[in-house]
């Protein structure tokens, strides 16, 4: 009991800084490693390239271009092999064929139809056949088409 005691005195008559003082004594061999990159020649691309020059887009693009080169062919100890063979073996054969088409953006929505026959998409009305009166319709936008879809194909 007197030993609780004690330790509540020596709390309470420590001063903030004390206790400041302390942690940071505590704390100094149990601090992480820094998530920034620190300045070695090991930092990847960018840090070695840190304490350059250059004078044009052309000198830097050529320093990155043999940096690539050299960074594609080294082989890292976890991995066994060079980024290049590892390309080769395992991406190249899992690779598609690009699609003939280049890929179109489109927007969807769903409108329904007015009184008089028009839907509303895009800041323009579009006629619709009378049988889809009041129905709700999709339609897909893209730069150079409207589409315009009956939800409910029981109508058509």
């Amino acid at each position: 009991m007197d030993y609780a005691l004690a330790m509540v005195r020596r709390v309470s008559k420590s001063t903030k800084s004390a206790q400041t003082r302390r942690r940071g004594k505590e704390n100094q061999g149990t601090r992480r490693k820094s998530s920034r990159p620190s300045s070695s020649s090991s930092d990847g691309l960018l840090g070695r390239l840190r304490h350059r020059t250059f004078y044009s887009l052309a000198e830097v693009n050529a320093a990155i271009g043999g940096l690539l080169t050299h960074l594609n062919e080294e082989r890292p100890h976890r991995l066994g092999a060079t980024r290049r063979q590892l390309l080769k073996e395992i991406d190249r054969p899992a690779l598609k064929a690009l699609p003939t088409e280049p890929y179109e953006f489109s927007e969807w929505r769903t409108c329904r139809v007015g009184i008089d026959y028009h839907v509303d998409a895009g800041f323009h009305y579009y006629s619709v056949p009378y049988r889809f009166l009041r129905a709700e319709v999709d339609v897909r936008l893209t730069v150079g088409t409207v589409e315009i879809q009956a939800s409910d194909l029981t109508r058509a």
